[in-house]
């Protein structure tokens, strides 16, 4: 059963570390190795405040609640670093391992590479600032409109012929 559970969890894309009470990594699947770098076999056994030389102090992080009060987190923005030891920014989600008894023995982190995401977001960003920019640079008055023809944007153009300020 435990080999297949460690085959479910590698075939996932995102990254998933058990951690036991001690802090000592248990189990990292493929997907961790993938975002960062590290080999199951080097991590296995050790510290993770050790490996990733965390900016998310376990001892000191919402996911101490995880292993103190078994309360699941989701969505916490971190960093950690790499095998190459640079800053990498995850998105995880820890929730707690328990025994049969229900006692809290560890705890499954998931966690995925966000930088992309940020990548992408700041490029949208600058790039609907161009447009923009553009748009209020063009002395012709010009209207956006939506998809039932409702007005969802003019330029200053647009205002001074209309004399309307919002849409």
């Amino acid at each position: 059963l435990l080999n297949n559970i460690e085959n479910i969890l590698d075939s996932f894309s995102d990254g998933v570390i058990a951690i036991d009470k001690d802090l000592r990594i248990i189990s990292f699947s493929k997907g961790a190795e993938r975002i960062t770098g590290f080999l199951a076999v080097d991590v296995n056994g050790k510290n993770f405040n050790e490996v990733f030389k965390s900016k998310l102090d376990v001892h000191k992080s919402p996911i101490a609640d995880v292993l103190e009060n078994g309360k699941s987190l989701a969505n916490i923005k971190t960093k950690i670093n790499n095998v190459d030891n640079k800053p990498i920014t995850i998105s995880i989600n820890a929730t707690p391992l328990k025994d049969v008894k229900g006692e809290i023995i560890g705890l499954i982190v998931n966690f995925r590479d966000i930088e992309e995401v940020y990548k992408l977001h700041a490029e949208l960003f600058t790039e609907n600032a161009r447009l923009i920019s553009i748009l209020n640079s063009i002395t012709d008055g010009v209207l956006t409109v939506d998809n039932e023809w409702r007005i969802t944007s003019f330029n200053p153009a647009a205002e001074r012929i209309t004399g309307h300020k919002d849409c």
